[in-house]
C-alpha cells in the first residue's frame, strides 16, 4: 500500500484536493501511475482510521491494437488505430467496483477506435464510447452495477489533472501534431506543418518548431509581429528540395523573428532563387538569429539563373545598433551565369546591419559574397566571413561599412568601402618641393627620389583611401599627381592636388595585394609646381 504523497489525510475531501490539485494520481519522472479505488463517490478508506491510500501501481501500456481487453493490472491504457478499426473491451463492471482505467487514442488515423462495455454493461451510459481524436483520453471508473462512470476527459497525451494552455504560443510537432486537431495556445494539440501554424499566428505569438524536417510545397511569409523558433538549430530543417520555378524560400514580416532553424532551397534547373527575402522596412525590425541559409542550384548545368540567400529590398532605415541578421551562417551554390549573391541589397534604399554572420558565394560566373548595389543604401557588416568566387564584396553603389571582415580572397571587387576598424595604414612624407617629372616617395619622412622604393606587404591586403596633404598649393594651372603602384605598376589609387589644392583624396577605389607582393607610392610634378611638404597615406585592409 502506499499512501498519496507519503502521508495521511484528514478524509477523503484533502485527498481529492490532492488530485484536482496534480499531486495525485500522476507522476511523471517514473511514468507511473497511482491508481486509487473510491468507494461510495469518496476514496477508499483503510479500516476507518481516516488514512487513504493507493490500492495498486501500473505502468502505462502503449500502443495495444484491437481485440485488447483491459485487465484488474492495467490502469493507463495507451491504444492505437493506425492499422485499421480498434476496440478495447473492458470487464464485467460488477466485480470491478471502484475500479479505473484512464484509456487514450495515440495514432492520428481516420480509423475508428471504440471503447466496448462487456454484455449489456455501459459506459457513460452509453453502448460504447469512441476515440476519434490523437491524445483524447477518458477517465473511467466501475460502479459494481452497470455502468462505467466516466470522470474525466481530455486530449492530451497522458491524463492529469494539470492545464496545458499556453498564451500565445503555437506549437509544431512533424512527428505527433496535426493539421486537422492543431488548436493555437494548446501545447497538446500542435500542428503537424509550419504552413498550418503560421495561417493561425496572430501578432505577438510565438510558433515553437518540435525537431524534424519540415518540407514545404511553397515559401513562407511570417506574419507581422510572429517569432518562428526552432528547438534547435541541428534539430529543426524547413526546406523546399528540386524547385522547379522561381522561388522565395522564406519572406520576413514587418517586427517578425526567426532562429535556431536551418533553412534549405534547392533545384537542379535555372530559375530565380531566394534564401531570405528582408521587403517593407524589415531591416529596422525583422531578425534573423542562430540559423544556417543554403541556396544550392549547382547541379543545373549551363544556363543562366539569379541565386541570392539573403536579398534586401527593404527601406527601413535603423541605426548601426540594430543588426537584421546575426549568428548565422548563409552558404550560395550555383553554376552557370546571373549574379550569384550570398547578400544584396538592391531597387529599396535604406540601412541594413549584420554582426557575427558568415557570407559565401561560390559557383557560377558571378559569385560575389556581398554586395551592395543601390544609391543612398548602407549596408554594415560587422564580424565574420566574406567569400566570393569573384569577389568577396562589392560596393557598384551606396555604402558599405566594414568592420573586423574576413575578406577571404582579399578581392573587394576593385571598389571601395568604409572600414569601421582600419588595420593599418602606410605614410610617405617628404619635407621639400616637388621637382618636376617622375619621383618615388621614401617611406617614413624623407627626401625623394628617382629609384623607386618598394614596400614589402606582408599579408594579403586590400589597399584603400590614398590620401595627399600639402603645406603650399601647386599654383595657377599646375597641377601634381600621386599614384600607388603594385609591384612596380600603376593602380587606379590616385589623386592630383592643382591650382589652390592642399588636400586631395580618393575613396572609391580599393586594390587588392597578395602576401609579399609590393607597394610604392609615385607623383609626377609639373614643371614650376609649388607644392611643398606633403604627407601621404593609405588604409590597408
Amino acid at each position: 500500500m502506499i499512501p498519496i504523497q507519503g502521508g495521511t489525510y484528514d478524509g477523503e475531501a484533502e485527498l481529492l484536493r490532492q488530485i484536482e490539485a496534480g499531486v495525485a494520481p500522476y507522476t511523471p519522472r517514473s511514468g507511473r501511475w497511482w491508481n486509487y479505488y473510491r468507494q461510495n463517490l469518496g476514496a477508499y478508506t483503510m479500516g476507518g482510521d481516516g488514512v487513504e491510500r493507493l490500492m495498486s501501481i501500473s505502468t502505462i501500456k502503449n500502443h495495444q491494437t484491437s481485440g485488447y481487453t483491459a485487465s484488474a493490472s492495467d490502469f493507463a491504457i495507451g491504444m492505437t488505430a493506425s492499422g485499421g478499426p480498434s476496440t478495447i473491451s473492458l470487464p464485467v463492471v460488477a466485480s470491478y467496483k471502484g475500479k479505473q482505467f484512464a484509456i487514450f487514442r495515440q495514432d492520428a488515423s481516420a480509423n475508428a477506435l471504440s471503447i466496448l462495455p462487456a454484455g449489456a454493461n455501459t459506459i457513460g451510459g452509453a453502448s460504447s464510447k469512441s476515440l476519434s481524436l490523437q491524445n483524447q483520453t477518458v477517465w473511467i471508473e466501475g460502479d459494481g452495477v452497470n455502468n462505467w462512470v466516466i470522470l474525466g476527459e481530455r486530449v492530451i497525451p497522458y491524463l492529469t489533472p494539470s492545464s496545458f494552455y499556453h498564451g500565445k504560443t503555437i506549437y509544431v510537432d512533424s512527428v505527433y501534431g496535426s493539421d486537422s486537431t492543431g488548436t493555437r495556445e494548446d501545447a497538446l494539440r500542435p500542428f503537424a506543418t509550419i504552413t498550418a501554424a503560421l495561417a493561425v499566428a496572430l501578432s505577438g505569438d510565438a510558433v515553437l518548431i518540435g525537431p524534424g524536417t519540415y518540407n514545404l510545397s511553397s515559401g513562407i511569409t511570417i506574419p507581422s509581429g510572429v517569432s518562428v523558433r526552432g528547438v534547435s538549430l541541428n534539430a529543426v530543417l524547413i526546406q523546399m528540395v528540386g524547385v522547379s520555378a522561381s522561388t522565395t524560400l522564406v519572406t520576413m514580416g514587418e517586427n517578425t523573428r526567426l532562429e535556431d532553424i536551418m533553412l534549405k532551397l534547392t533545384s537542379s534547373g535555372h530559375y530565380t532563387l531566394t534564401g531570405v527575402k528582408f521587403g517593407g522596412t524589415t531591416s529596422a525590425t525583422a531578425k534573423l538569429r542562430s540559423a544556417t541559409v543554403t541556396v544550392d542550384n549547382s547541379g543545373a548545368g549551363a544556363g543562366s539563373s539569379d541565386v541570392t540567400g539573403i536579398l534586401v529590398q527593404s527601406t527601413g532605415a535603423p541605426n548601426r545598433e540594430v543588426n537584421a541578421i546575426r549568428a548565422t551562417t548563409i552558404v550560395v551554390n550555383s553554376t552557370g551565369s546571373g549574379v550569384k549573391r550570398s547578400l544584396l541589397m538592391n531597387t529599396s534604399v535604406g540601412n541594413f546591419f549584420s554582426r557575427d554572420a558568415n557570407y559565401a558565394a561560390r559557383g557560377g560566373t558571378d559569385a560575389i559574397g556581398v554586395e551592395i548595389n543601390i544609391a543612398g543604401g548602407l549596408l554594415g557588416i560587422v564580424t565574420g566571413v566574406a567569400d566570393g568566387d569573384i569577389a568577396d564584396v562589392s560596393r557598384t553603389a551606396g555604402t558599405l561599412e566594414l568592420g573586423q571582415i574576413d575578406l577571404v580572397h582579399s578581392n573587394a571587387n576593385g571598389y571601395g568601402f568604409t572600414a569601421t576598424q582600419i588595420s593599418f595604414s602606410i605614410v610617405w612624407a617628404d619635407p621639400g618641393g616637388l621637382a618636376v617629372g617622375t619621383r618615388y616617395y621614401r617611406p617614413g619622412s624623407a627626401a625623394m627620389t628617382a629609384t623607386e622604393i618598394k614596400l614589402n606587404v606582408p599579408r594579403k591586403a586590400v589597399v584603400k583611401k590614398l590620401h595627399v596633404r600639402s603645406l603650399t598649393a601647386p599654383g595657377a594651372g599646375k597641377t601634381d599627381t600621386w599614384t600607388v603602384r603594385k609591384n612596380g605598376v600603376d593602380t587606379a589609387l590616385t589623386v592630383s592636388l592643382s591650382n589652390t589644392d592642399l588636400l586631395a583624396s580618393i575613396d572609391t577605389v580599393s586594390v587588392s595585394f597578395a602576401a609579399n607582393d609590393d607597394i610604392s607610392l609615385k607623383v609626377v610634378g609639373s614643371a614650376g609646381s609649388a607644392t611643398s611638404d606633403t604627407v601621404c597615406v593609405v588604409e590597408t585592409y
